[in-house]
């Protein structure tokens, strides 16, 4: 019987999954859940050369391994914060003006890509189906490939895929487009995003598009919109194990029967949030609460060094609900509760059962 094996650039701990992992590690967790097999990817951890080079570390959480490798800090610094971080996350996100490419952090993403890869292929067998997630690792199948590895391989893309002409600002464009037609299966986030990944084949790559079958650089694939779902049951019960803690209850009283508007976001320029702070004059009886993440696991130096560098375009996110507090506050109300922390997912749960609406990053970049 064929296993699942999903890679992603973090692999959430087993404990993670229990309370405190984001979006991705969610949904991940939640496959893999009702099919079993493997989450490999790196750990988080930035290590010494010598131990980067051992094997994955292997963990069992019920049908789920978990496999685990740590990067050393070149690869950190030119995989993870450069490229993936400085040139590709900015111009997928339609902000050309803040990417920074740099030959030696390309040719450090594609390294990385092609090590996991070797790594990966060690605990592979030959019916597997392997699926890849996000802009980390757009070169993973081909280095599979590569390798002589034909299992089935999918990509899904968690970000925004640009129109061509936004695309074409990332020098590389033809070689990173070359490596997703070497999954089977390429997934986005929406039809926007498939179109402007077709239109990039028709115009640029001279391929062929038919329907959702894609023809290009000497490969066949697949294309499709694919929409993360939840699980409502699960939600419910977390709901309602956190409305019993004080602290939640604390904050509902608190409101005094005002809305409130949740966001739960890292904060950089491509959430909105500060766009968002500019149009909210003050409406009286309005909260919005913030839970901020930085990048992935810890706030390193130069990680919050990055976050803050990417923000750059306007005063850090804090300062600015700060001043926005100290315009439109009262007495008794203060409009923006800003929690730098990170929260179990059963008390946000209980918290967005009582919001009266949400702040998505869709919302806040439309």
């Amino acid at each position: 019987m064929s296993r699942l094996i999903v890679v992603s650039n973090r692999v959430a701990t087993p404990t993670e999954t229990k309370g405190s992992a984001g979006g991705l590690a969610v949904g991940i967790f939640g496959a893999l859940k009702e099919t079993g097999g493997v989450w490999f990817g790196w750990s988080g951890d930035v290590v010494i050369e010598s131990v980067a080079n051992q094997g994955p570390k292997l963990e069992q959480n019920g049908a789920v391994t978990f496999a685990t490798v740590g990067l050393s800090k070149k690869d950190y610094d030119q995989y993870y914060l450069g490229f993936s971080n400085a040139e590709l996350w900015p111009v997928f996100h339609y902000r050309n003006d803040l990417a920074v490419y740099d030959r030696e952090e390309y040719a450090g993403y594609r390294h990385v890509n092609a090590w996991l890869a070797h790594k990966l292929i060690k605990l592979l067998e030959p019916d597997d189906i392997i699926w890849v997630h996000d802009y980390h690792l757009i070169p993973f199948a081909e280095s599979l490939r590569s390798a002589g590895i034909t299992n089935r391989t999918g990509f899904f893309l968690h970000i925004p895929f640009p129109s061509p002409q936004i695309l074409l600002n990332i020098p590389p464009h033809e070689e990173l487009v070359k490596s997703l037609c070497c999954y089977d299966v390429v997934g986005f986030q929406t039809e926007s995003d498939e179109l402007a990944f077709h239109d990039y084949i028709r115009r640029h790559a001279h391929g062929t598009v038919s329907g959702n079958q894609v023809e290009a650089f000497g490969r066949t694939l697949r294309t499709g919109v694919y929409r993360i779902g939840v699980f409502p049951d699960e939600i419910a019960e977390q709901a309602e194990r956190g409305e019993a803690r004080q602290d939640v209850m604390d904050l509902k009283q608190s409101l005094e029967e005002r809305k409130l508007i949740m966001s739960v976001d890292r904060l950089d320029y491509s959430k909105g949030l500060v766009e968002a702070l500019s149009r909210a004059r003050g409406v009286s009886g309005e909260i919005a609460g913030v839970a901020r993440q930085c990048h992935a696991r810890a706030d390193r130096a130069a990680d919050a060094g990055r976050c803050r560098d990417i923000s750059a375009d306007s005063p850090e996110f804090g300062i600015r609900s700060g001043a926005h507090n100290g315009r439109y506050s009262g007495l008794d109300y203060t409009p923006i509760r800003y929690l730098n922390q990170r929260y179990d997912r059963w008390k946000l749960m209980s918290l967005f059962r009582e919001r009266r609406s949400g702040l998505s990053r869709r919302c806040a970049m439309a």
